[in-house]
């Protein structure tokens, strides 16, 4: 028995009549639109070099003293925890992390506001982003994958990127019974993410 292979034109015209409605055309745009939007955008832990902690017990804990808001900025710009070197520059005088790290050496700015999947994180972090620009209509992400946790982390991290870094901020409720920043790590996204 052998089999006779079907045109492949025969096949398309059945599955796709040859219509030019522009209806089609915005209905597949829309589509398009929607799906992209629902695209999940999650936080990777980068290997060691590439984060801001050795391992889990030295992650930056928050409020920021002098000597953790020096090797913050000092990680930030040699993009490996290897190749840090002291600079002795202030890093409150950062021109692209100062803001940041001013903000975040007070506890009264690491109060957490709402919290609700999929916004903003300025709508969750309300005062780091009153005092810092760096974070402004950047979407918050509830998604951190580190390969070292052996389940999942709660309550879940908040993850942010400023285009370079995931920011990743660990929240429990203070001694006021208040949910705040604790902690803190930063990991370069990977080469080809957005």
């Amino acid at each position: 028995m052998s089999l006779v292979p079907v045109p492949q034109s025969n096949n398309v015209n059945r599955v796709m009549p040859r219509t030019r409605s522009p209806w089609i055309a915005a209905l597949a745009l829309v589509c398009t639109t929607v799906l992209a939007g629902c695209a999940v955008k999650y936080a990777e832990v980068r290997e060691e070099a590439f984060r801001s902690e050795k391992d889990k017990g030295s992650r930056i804990a928050l409020p920021l003293n002098d000597a953790s808001a020096t090797n913050l900025v000092e990680f930030l710009h040699r993009l490996d925890r290897d190749q840090m070197r002291p600079t002795g520059k202030s890093p409150d005088d950062d021109p692209v992390y100062g803001s940041l790290v001013r903000t975040l050496r007070d506890s009264n700015n690491l109060q957490v506001a709402a919290l609700k999947p999929r916004s903003r994180f300025c709508q969750i972090a309300v005062k780091i982003c009153g005092q810092t620009r760096l974070f402004r209509g950047r979407s918050a992400s509830l998604d951190v994958i580190d390969a070292r946790e052996p389940k999942a982390v709660f309550p879940f991290p908040i993850a942010v990127s400023d285009g370079r870094f995931w920011w990743i901020f660990y929240h429990s409720q203070n001694e006021k019974g208040q949910d705040q920043f604790q902690k803190l790590l930063v990991t370069l996204i990977p080469p080809g993410k957005p």
